[in-house]
């Protein structure tokens, strides 16, 4: 069972995505912080990590961009999305430059969001496979 990460600091996306994702059968796991992320990731594998950009409680060097950049490097099968309100030019190159797979900007609807995840998690299976 693929198992799901998601780190945003609002409680409402963490319960829908978790509810959403535990209803088809995934694993979720979420994390307020990057710090809180840091330890999920140590202890567990996961196909998907969704994370926000700016996680309250977090210092600048510990936003969501460094956050999706270490799983990138350190977990580099898991897909990032990265999840945030901060729309800029700066923004996306930033996340380009961290290896994500796709940036979604707030407000999205959850559907997009666990649509896409599950897309980018089926198309890692087959290029798995025909590797």
């Amino acid at each position: 069972m693929e198992r799901i990460l998601v780190v945003d600091d609002e409680k409402g996306i963490i319960f829908g995505l978790r509810q959403y994702f535990g209803q088809q059968g995934y694993g979720v796991d979420s994390a307020t912080s990057a710090e809180e992320a840091l330890e999920y990731l140590a202890a567990n594998k996961y196909g998907v990590a969704i994370v926000d950009i700016e996680l309250r409680g977090s210092d600048a060097s510990n936003d969501g961009l460094n956050l999706a950049a270490f799983i990138r490097s350190h977990a580099p099968s898991t897909i990032v999305i990265i999840l945030s309100g901060k729309d800029s030019p700066e923004t996306h190159e930033r996340a380009r430059e961290a290896g994500v797979h796709s940036f979604l900007s707030k407000p999205a609807r959850l559907s997009l969001i666990a649509d896409l995840a599950a897309r980018l998690m089926r198309a890692a299976a087959v290029a798995a496979v025909i590797h």
